[in-house]
């Protein structure tokens, strides 16, 4: 049975939300009121980020390392006589590999950026894996109100207000480029849409007609 030496991954992805609207109707009046907000979750723990493996890795190839003290073939040439190149590779690499000569021996290291350091190959006696947490929260709300001002003509009218926080990792807020490094740095975006509109019923039609307007501002705090 072959030996992967690989730790294990996972993946989490939850994105809980809150979704609530209420409406009210009072005489001429219908008014809605709403609420979306959403907390968006990706918990990722890795033992090959970036297609590295964070354990060992030991190489027996014959490029790095090629045997001493074997008596083997030299390579043949246009003019001399010898083992083929490719026959060549696989017999220094199977020597390599029957008598146990390592080329190479590499290890990786995660950083820790918090700390300006390294984490440790192993806490304990579980192997320390790529972990990161993403989180992402929205606020949206809404509020409308449809007048009937008369039998056949209904204004409408509402206003919404967006609040989206900026991605952020688990274990401090994520960096921007363009900003210094700093665990800080955080942007965020709102927004403020007036809507209005206006519905008529003439020649046994109903017209509609309605506009908004949505100017966004991108507040940063360093």
């Amino acid at each position: 049975m072959p030996f992967i030496n690989t730790p294990r991954t996972f993946r989490a992805v939850t994105t809980p939300q809150l979704i609530d609207n209420l409406n009210i109707v009072h005489g001429a009046h219908v008014m809605r009121f709403g609420t979306n907000m959403r907390f968006y979750e990706h918990n990722d723990q890795r033992g090959q980020p970036g297609g590295v493996n964070v354990t060992p890795s030991m190489s027996f190839a014959s490029s790095l390392r090629a045997p001493t003290g074997f008596n083997t073939p030299a390579v043949a040439t246009s003019s001399v006589a010898g083992i083929n190149s490719t026959d060549s590779t696989r017999l220094l690499g199977s020597i390599n590999d029957i008598m146990g000569l390592p080329s190479r021996l590499s290890q990786v290291f995660l950083g820790d950026i918090s700390h300006d350091n390294y984490l440790p190959f192993r806490s304990g006696n579980n192997v320390t894996l790529w972990n990161e947490g993403t989180r992402i929260k929205q606020y949206n709300f809404f509020a409308q109100d449809e007048w009937r001002l008369r039998q056949n003509l209904v204004l409408s009218y509402g206003l919404r207000w967006e609040l989206n926080m900026p991605p952020t990792e688990s274990g401090g807020a994520r960096l921007r480029a363009g900003f210094p490094v700093s665990s800080t740095t955080r942007s965020w975006s709102r927004s403020c849409m007036p809507i209005a509109g206006t519905r008529t019923r003439a020649w046994r039609h109903w017209v509609r007609a309605s506009g908004s307007r949505g100017p966004r501002a991108t507040a940063t705090a360093p």
